[in-house]
C-alpha cells in the first residue's frame, strides 16, 4: 500500500481504489469489499471455568475444553457492491462434573446455519459504507441435558453468535458495516440486532422473544506489506435476557453485557491470508454460563 497523499477527489486511480476495496479487517469476517468468492475457516480452542447448570456455583473439579470450527463463503452478487453468503459451525466440549448430580461429559454439537445478503457503498478516500440482513436458521432438534451444559462452555466464545447454538430458535440479524483507510491504518465496525424467536415450549427464564445488540470495532496497522497487527473489541448486550440466579437477582446487568478484547496478528499472501487472535473477556461472561474463559483462534481468509 502507498502511504502518499492522496490525489484530487475524482482522480484517484483504480489500482488505488482496488486497494482500499480489498484491505481485510474483522478476522471472523471475509474482506468488506472483496471480488469473487471469498472464504472464511476459523478454528477456536478454549479453556472455561464452568458453572453448574442447576446452581450457578464454578465448577471446582476441573476445567471444560471448547473446540469450535467455523466455514464462511461469501460470494460477490455485482461489482463489488452486493454479496450472499453462508456460515456453518461444529463444536464440541468436555465439562466436568459439577455439584447437581449426573452432570457432565462430552460430546459435539451441530450448529445453525446463517444465510445472509449484505450491499457496500463506497468512496475514492478510502470510506466504505454499508449494510445487510442476516436469517439464522434452527437445525430441528431438542438439546439433550449433556448438550444444554456443553454448550454454554461453546457459545460463551463467541457470544454475538448465540444463535447458532440455540435449540429451536430462529433469528434475523440486521446490521450495518462501515470501515476507513487512511494510510498504515484501517478502522472497521459491525453494529446489529439480534431477534430471536423461540419455537418450542418455553423453559424456565426464557422469553418467547429475545432482542440483542451487538458491536464488533477493529482497528488495524500494517506495518510490513505482508503483516498486519490489529485488535478487536466487542460487545453484547441481550435487552430482554433473564438472567436471575441465586448470586445475581434479576435484574442483573452485569450478565447481559459481555465485553471482550482480541489482540490479531495477521499475514497478507496473494489471495490468502491467515492469522492469529486471543479472545480475552473484559467483563463477566455472557449469562454467567461460564465463570471465566480464554480461547485462542486461528483464521484463514482466501478469495478465489
Amino acid at each position: 500500500m502507498t502511504w502518499g497523499a492522496l490525489p484530487a477527489h475524482g482522480a484517484e486511480p483504480a489500482d488505488r481504489r482496488d486497494q482500499h476495496l480489498e484491505d481485510d479487517g474483522l478476522p471472523s469476517l471475509p474482506g468488506l469489499s472483496h471480488s469473487g468468492v471469498a472464504f472464511n475457516f476459523e478454528y477456536t480452542v478454549a479453556v472455561t471455568e464452568a458453572t453448574d447448570v442447576v446452581s450457578h456455583r464454578p465448577i471446582e473439579s476441573g476445567s471444560a475444553y471448547a473446540y469450535l470450527a467455523r466455514w464462511l463463503v461469501e460470494t460477490e452478487l455485482y461489482r463489488q457492491r452486493w454479496y450472499f453468503g453462508a456460515t456453518a459451525d461444529v463444536a464440541a466440549a468436555s465439562v466436568p462434573s459439577g455439584d447437581t448430580p449426573e452432570t457432565g461429559g462430552s460430546t459435539p454439537v451441530l450448529g445453525n446455519p446463517e444465510l445472509w445478503f449484505r450491499g457496500l457503498w463506497s468512496s475514492l478516500s478510502g470510506l466504505s459504507a454499508g449494510g445487510g440482513l442476516g436469517l439464522v436458521i434452527p437445525v430441528p432438534r431438542t438439546f439433550s441435558g449433556l448438550e444444554t451444559e456443553v454448550v454454554r462452555s461453546i457459545r460463551v466464545v463467541r457470544p454475538a453468535d448465540v444463535s447458532h447454538f440455540q435449540d429451536m430458535t430462529v433469528t434475523t440479524r440486521p446490521f450495518f458495516d462501515i470501515r476507513h483507510i487512511t494510510g498504515p491504518l484501517t478502522l472497521q465496525m459491525r453494529q446489529g440486532l439480534n431477534f430471536s424467536l423461540l419455537l418450542r415450549d418455553r423453559a424456565e427464564q426464557e422469553n418467547r422473544y429475545d432482542l440483542a445488540g451487538f458491536i464488533s470495532a477493529y482497528l488495524g496497522l500494517t506495518t510490513l506489506d505482508e503483516l498486519t497487527l490489529a485488535v478487536e473489541v466487542s460487545e453484547v448486550y441481550e435487552l430482554t435476557a433473564d438472567v436471575s440466579s441465586p448470586q445475581c437477582l434479576a435484574p442483573c446487568d452485569a450478565h447481559r453485557a459481555a465485553f471482550t478484547l482480541s489482540p490479531i496478528i495477521r499475514l497478507r499472501l496473494p489471495r490468502l491470508s491467515p492469522a492469529l487472535s486471543a479472545l480475552i473477556p473484559l467483563s463477566t461472561p455472557l449469562r454467567a454460563e461460564v465463570a471465566s474463559y480464554f480461547a485462542v483462534r486461528l483464521h484463514l481468509d482466501a478469495v478465489f
